[in-house]
């Protein structure tokens, strides 16, 4: 799903930031690798681009007066507007956010000095144990203009990690799903024609 007035690029004019929308509690060792991965994801996808984890250590967290961060994963997980969004093909579609989700996006964007939010909804699943030689799962990107408090785009990356010498099986994962994500991104404008 592509945001009707969305040109479809990420670049230098912007400060993106990253966020993983995980259910509080609940973070994997998948969720790690993916935050891991993030760095080399977004030099891939353009070195300039000014970017930032967005997570609750940051100064900046002072400036939501005591609202939780927590808070913004759980508008993103749910928004019923957002559920089941496979994020598959290039439909041009506006996606009518809660209010509670929009005002949650704005009041990120202020406090941490952000105009785009890239958030990671990851699956959810876990592998048994730390060790395991595959693993699946399937993540949800969803791309947010944090001034207007929208939806932008959103990508369903499902895949899988194979563990190897030089990582694990997460890690590998999580390094697909990136790769997913920046492929699309980097093809949107010319598939979208603009």
């Amino acid at each position: 799903m592509v945001a009707p007035d969305w040109n479809g690029r990420l670049d230098s004019t912007m400060r993106v930031g990253v966020y993983l929308a995980a259910a509080p509690g609940e973070y994997s060792q998948a969720g790690f690798e993916t935050m891991s991965r993030a760095e080399e994801a977004m030099k891939a996808l353009d070195p300039k681009i000014k970017w930032t984890w967005i997570d609750s250590s940051l100064a900046e967290t002072q400036k939501l007066n005591g609202w939780d961060l927590d808070s913004l994963a759980l508008a993103i997980r749910g928004d019923a507007s957002l559920k089941g969004r496979s994020g598959r093909g290039m439909a041009r579609d506006s996606v009518p956010l809660a209010l509670s989700t929009q005002a949650a996006l704005r009041k990120v964007g202020v406090a941490y000095r952000q105009d785009i939010l890239i958030a990671i909804r990851p699956g959810g699943y876990r592998a048994e144990k730390d060790s395991t030689k595959l693993f699946k799962d399937q993540a949800w990107f969803g791309v947010f203009d944090l001034k207007a408090g929208k939806l932008l785009y959103s990508l369903q990356a499902p895949t899988e990690g194979k563990q190897s010498e030089a990582a694990s099986a997460e890690s590998a994962w999580a390094r697909g799903i990136w790769d997913e994500f920046r492929s699309a991104i980097q093809s949107l404008p010319r598939r979208i024609g603009k």
